[in-house]
């Protein structure tokens, strides 16, 4: 641990114990760039595209390779050998950049992949960020072709939605010159219908006449007792 933080400092290079320092140290410093470029290497194979745009997601893997780059410590043994390493490490780049894409650009991998020579990694960018510009171009045609769709009218009769409160005004009286009602149900033209007050005393007096008929005819009944009555008792007498 002293050597990470500095406690354990390197001695003269003229002393016996350098020799040793140096190789402990650079020991050291093997364990931590190998742990880094392992956490480095696993977390940008691990990464997706989720909710980013293309281009968000091809940025983050770029500047995570970066920073991986800076870490390798492959030296190759000439030019052929470094031209062989830098295709492979090409090659393993378009191949997680299309891994990591989301399922909807599947079709767009398996042309990538079917092609005769393999993309390069700017390349295969640049294909897969003209397919997403494609399919916003077509949703973005749909929802237009859909609003259309609601605002035009078939066979004559719109499908806009028209309020209660909306048919009352725009109806018009061309008598009255009053809105909300027209001439067929015009009141000032029609008059007020009667509200059968009339009926009512009608019913009463009916009522009245009624009683007062049934009235005579009990009158009549009991005058007829009672001369029924004094006829009896003269008889008698």
């Amino acid at each position: 641990m002293g050597y990470v933080d500095g406690r354990i400092q390197a001695s003269s290079v003229t002393d016996l114990g350098y020799d040793q320092w140096e190789i402990t140290n650079s020991l050291i410093m093997g364990w931590l760039i190998r742990s880094m470029a392992f956490e480095l290497r696993r977390f940008i194979e691990s990464s997706i595209q989720g909710e980013q745009m293309v281009l968000q997601y091809f940025t983050f893997l770029t500047n995570y390779w970066k920073r991986l780059d800076r870490l390798q410590d492959y030296k190759p043994i000439c030019t052929a050998d470094l031209v062989k390493y830098r295709k492979f490490i090409a090659q393993e780049r378009v191949f997680k950049f299309l891994a990591g894409l989301n399922i909807e650009y599947d079709p767009v991998q398996s042309r990538v992949l079917s092609m005769d020579t393999l993309l390069l990694l700017q390349d295969a960018f640049a294909y897969v960020e003209n397919e997403e510009s494609r399919r916003f171009a077509m949703m973005s045609s749909v929802s237009t072709d859909r609003s259309a769709l609601l605002s035009t009218p078939r066979d004559g009769l719109s499908l806009t939605l028209i309020l209660p409160s909306a048919t009352k005004d725009s109806v018009f009286c061309d008598y009255y010159k009053k809105p909300r009602h027209n001439r067929e149900t015009c009141w000032k033209l029609h008059r007020t219908p009667s509200r059968g007050r009339g009926d009512r005393s009608g019913v009463r007096g009916g009522r009245s006449g009624q009683s007062r008929g049934w009235g005579s005819h009990l009158g009549a009944h009991q005058s007829s007792t009672v001369d029924t009555l004094d006829f009896t008792s003269t008889s008698i007498g």
